[in-house]
């Protein structure tokens, strides 16, 4: 717990910050924008996304799907730990963060994987008579479809998210870090 309550770090790494930490010096791959700043925009996309999953979940004809419930539920607490990691610049959040985003992601591919996998699987499968000709070619552009989304598409993003949610991380550790080794030098008067 830190003296203005609340917990600071879910694991707290040993390492010396040898200078105060600038969030420019902190850049998400493009290089082009802070991780701060591109952290923040993501976030706020997370939040637009998370009201289409309310208008769905509310007027969508799929209300009672327990999934979408959970989809829901999910996409809170991220964007409430991530709000909280911004506003509070407290590791604790951003490391609980990490750890969803991690699961998440790498969830994600796994999925994808999966569905290129039971494409081929079906494609392989399929006989190879002339009226299955078509269905069978038909799952062959969608495979390759797919596979082109996920290898140019999905897979980078995936990539991108936990590089730059992991230099976000690093701004905040190493903020808090230089803070409390700030603190420890204080000269302490009675």
């Amino acid at each position: 717990m830190s003296a203005t309550g609340g917990p600071m770090w879910v694991w707290r790494p040993n390492k010396i910050i040898e200078s105060e930490p600038q969030s420019e010096d902190y850049r998400c791959c493009c290089g082009g924008f802070s991780t701060e700043r591109c952290f923040t925009v993501v976030i706020l996309l997370n939040l637009v996304s998370l009201g289409v999953l309310f208008i769905d979940l509310f007027i969508g004809n799929n209300k009672a799907a327990p999934g979408n419930w959970v989809d829901v539920f999910l996409q809170v607490l991220v964007v409430v730990l991530a709000v909280l990691a911004i506003n509070t610049k407290r590791p604790f959040y951003m490391q609980i963060f990490w750890i969803f985003q991690l699961i998440n992601r790498v969830f994600t591919i796994i999925l994808h994987i999966l569905v290129m996998i039971a494409l081929a699987l079906l494609y392989s499968k399929m006989p190879e008579t002339e009226e299955k000709k078509h269905d069978k070619e038909h799952i062959l552009h969608i495979l390759i479809a797919y596979s082109l989304f996920f290898f140019c598409f999905a897979l980078p993003v995936s990539i991108w998210m936990i590089t730059f949610v992991y230099s976000y991380y690093c701004y905040i550790r190493d903020l808090q870090l230089w803070n409390e080794q700030q603190d420890d030098r204080a000269p302490l008067t009675v």
